[in-house]
């Protein structure tokens, strides 16, 4: 049986990391709206990533929490292993999860800064994708990336973020190549600005609002509509799409 339009994830079971809050907590409520079993990955929250998954299972949804750091190869692989148990095979993988948020902070173009940024969003990237590959292959599943549209609109303010995510950019390029031929999908999912509790004290409202207001759609970004965007492109809607830069910021990039 095909899965409902108003539940295109059904049967599919989705990790998403560093869901605990932000905007992955808000991407595994939709995707487990959208039907998808969603495992909730968090590093330290785990109050905070029961709550994303309390609330996925009193919406109807199925959903179960995992411990792991996204940038230590065995907790990765013991995700992964967890994840197949209590859920099933993984066919969709959310890269949501961001190593140290010093990087953030960082205001000057510092050499090791950058370093250690861009190597944090490469293990972000590469160790769970590697962890979930037999799965992904088995299901000729799809590996969605949260990057940021910075990696094409450089933000003097986050150099070394700037950087990393134009790293993952090229990541994304090279997975979609090598994992096409075993019809896994890779993408990626590049939002504006978006407030967090992580870069509040960088982004204030008054400048998002500023931000906003420049933007060709006159309005800011924020985490539902990343969460749509990763739904559209786990789904069946985007079966023939890999290799993909979606900016979900209101146009900014394209100014």
């Amino acid at each position: 049986m095909s899965p409902s339009t108003n539940a295109p994830l059904t049967g599919q079971v989705a990790v998403v990391t560093g869901a605990s809050s932000g905007i992955g907590a808000v991407i595994a409520k939709h995707l487990g709206a959208l039907g998808a079993a969603v495992a909730v990955n968090y590093r330290k929250d785990e109050h905070r990533a029961s709550a994303v998954r309390d609330e996925i299972i009193s919406g109807g949804g199925s959903a179960i929490i995992v411990r792991g750091d996204v940038t230590v190869e065995q907790e990765m692989l013991d995700l992964a292993a967890e994840v197949r148990f209590g859920l099933g095979p993984v066919g969709i993988l959310v890269c949501n999860a961001y190593g140290s948020p010093s990087a953030l902070a960082q205001p000057l173009l510092d050499p090791v800064g950058v370093s250690v940024a861009t190597a944090d969003q490469l293990l972000c990237t590469l160790l769970p994708v590697r962890a979930c590959l037999d799965d992904l292959r088995a299901t000729e599943g799809n590996v969605v990336l949260i990057g940021s549209h910075v990696s094409r609109l450089p933000d003097p303010y986050v150099p070394a973020i700037t950087i990393a995510k134009a790293a993952q950019d090229a990541t994304r390029l090279v997975l979609a190549r090598q994992l096409g031929e075993y019809g896994v999908r890779v993408n990626t999912v590049a939002p504006g600005a978006i407030r967090t509790e992580t870069n509040a004290d960088i982004l204030s409202e008054e400048r998002w609002t500023g931000m906003a207001a420049t933007a060709p759609l006159r309005r800011g970004t924020v985490a539902q509509d990343v969460a749509e965007a990763v739904g559209y492109l786990s789904g069946p809607a985007a079966r023939q799409v890999t290799g993909a830069y979606l900016a979900v910021d209101g146009g900014e990039v394209c100014v």
